[in-house]
């Protein structure tokens, strides 16, 4: 399926005045970060796929992402799958560098909330699929999971399955810091950035992000979910090669605890010539046709049963 997915690419330029760029048509704000998308049920009925929907789509959105930018993503979500629910999660960038941590776990509340209210209407256990993008992204999805652990007595996250969209990088001051500093001045010095990047803690969020989606006790290696990472050859600020990195890592923890049938869970999808966060953009067949495979070779499975976190 062609999804429309034309529009400028997804650019990291640094710019504060995205930060109040909130509006996407058909959310309500839960938080200052936070959004949710409830489908109307009557007039969407026309538009049912023959395929299972998720009950609900996770989007933790890269870092200084603009609105226009994201709709993109979930109006085509709306498309493919007109009755799930969409929970947007943005990034500004203060969680990655100065926020406390603790801060960040009642903020990410009304996200955990949402989830909670949509277990207790479920038959069983709900269908979720989450979809990450940039390191930003991912750093948030990462920060749900440790809020939803916090709030509901030590449970994981009850996702399905995972997107991982130009992400994750090694974490290196240099690396980290190139993706906030679009706007600053090309000439300033490779040290300097170093050093702004290191005391801005950059690299302890990348390290915690890699530690964290690759944890065997944690939610992203719950039993049965299915993760893909979507990168690009061309990718200047996450390299190729840290993806296939943190990937092979993965499927080394799944298979020493679960056997080589839990190692294949894991999936690469690996564009060429496409720009961060923008391979969609570049081939938005191929993109959404790896979307949709995931979740219906999901739903071909049987899902991953909801278990504590020990």
């Amino acid at each position: 399926m062609v999804m429309d997915t034309t529009g400028p690419a997804p650019t990291l330029q640094l710019d504060m005045s995205i930060t109040n760029d909130l509006h996407i048509k058909g959310f309500e704000t839960l938080g200052g970060q936070i959004f949710y998308y409830r489908p109307n049920t009557s007039s969407d009925q026309q538009n049912m796929k023959k395929t299972s929907s998720p009950d609900l789509i996770i989007i933790c959105s890269w870092l200084y992402a603009r609105q226009r930018h994201i709709a993109k993503y979930s109006e085509t979500y709306r498309r493919i799958y007109p009755q799930s629910r969409i929970l947007l999660l943005k990034q500004d960038g203060p969680d990655l560098i100065w926020r406390p941590n603790a801060w960040q776990m009642q903020e990410m509340k009304p996200a955990v909330k949402v989830i909670k209210e949509l277990e207790a209407g479920a038959k069983g256990r709900p269908s979720i699929l989450l979809h990450s993008f940039s390191n930003g992204g991912a750093f948030t999805s990462c920060q749900l999971a440790d809020a939803y652990a916090l709030h509901c007595a030590g449970e994981l996250l009850p996702i399905s399955a995972v997107v991982i969209d130009s992400a994750p990088s090694i974490p290196t001051a240099r690396v980290g810091w190139t993706a906030m500093s679009q706007g600053f001045p090309p000439s300033l010095p490779a040290p300097v950035l170093g050093t702004l990047g290191r005391l801005a803690g950059i690299e302890g969020s990348m390290t915690g992000l890699r530690r964290k989606l690759n944890d065997s006790a944690g939610s992203f290696m719950q039993e049965g979910l299915k993760r893909v990472y979507i990168y690009s050859d061309t990718d200047e600020l996450v390299p190729w090669t840290h993806v296939e990195a943190h990937a092979q890592e993965a499927k080394e923890v799944l298979r020493s605890n679960r056997g080589e049938e839990a190692a294949k869970l894991v999936q690469l999808e690996k564009f060429v010539g496409s720009k961060h966060v923008a391979h969609a953009v570049m081939d938005g067949e191929r993109y959404w046709n790896i979307v949709q495979q995931l979740w219906e070779g999901l739903e071909a499975t049987e899902q991953p049963q909801h278990k504590e976190k020990p």
